[in-house]
């Protein structure tokens, strides 16, 4: 058997810089919102990333 490794983030919240694989139950602070304005590939065009300056 192989280790679990955890999976890469597929969502991204700018504002608080939570970031979720897209695997399991949605977090609360994706309830209620589109997943495709929160998708990694969709944000990766700004040039700030929450914590990095």
């Amino acid at each position: 058997m192989g280790y679990d490794r955890p999976a890469p983030a597929k969502y991204y919240d700018p504002a608080t810089g939570r970031k979720w694989s897209g695997r399991g139950r949605r977090p609360a602070w994706l309830a209620g919102k589109r997943l495709e304005d929160y998708a990694i590939d969709a944000l990766r065009s700004q040039l700030w990333w929450h914590g990095e300056e």
